[in-house]
């Protein structure tokens, strides 16, 4: 596991038997999202299909949405499965305010 802390935010990421897992906890917002991306960007690099666990997102912004969205389009791209798991009740709730709960596949269950 690589954990990698960042201004508010800290990811790991994992490669499992059968995914890779990124796993955040702290604030997704403009200051985080930038770092944020670049781990889905290494991520996808070896992935066939890439976990977001986002069960400890305290906060997330409209930035953090948009480096999600961005992780998804690049997962797309490259033919990679793109998964949010177990996304806070609040990353939820700016998920469904956005109207991206079809948008995204999601896990509400400890699947990862």
């Amino acid at each position: 596991m690589n954990a990698q802390p960042q201004s508010g935010l800290e990811t790991a990421v994992e490669e499992l038997e059968d995914h890779h897992l990124v796993s955040a906890q702290g604030r997704l917002t403009i200051d985080t999202s930038p770092a944020f991306l670049e781990v889905f960007r290494k991520a996808l690099k070896r992935a066939s299909k890439l976990k977001v666990n986002l069960r400890e997102v305290r906060y997330i912004d409209s930035s953090g949405i948009s480096v999600l969205i961005q992780g998804l389009k690049m997962a797309q791209r490259r033919s990679v499965d793109f998964v949010l798991v177990e996304p806070s009740p609040k990353v939820m709730a700016i998920i469904e305010l956005s109207q991206l709960q079809d948008f995204f596949n999601i896990e509400t269950g400890p699947q990862a």
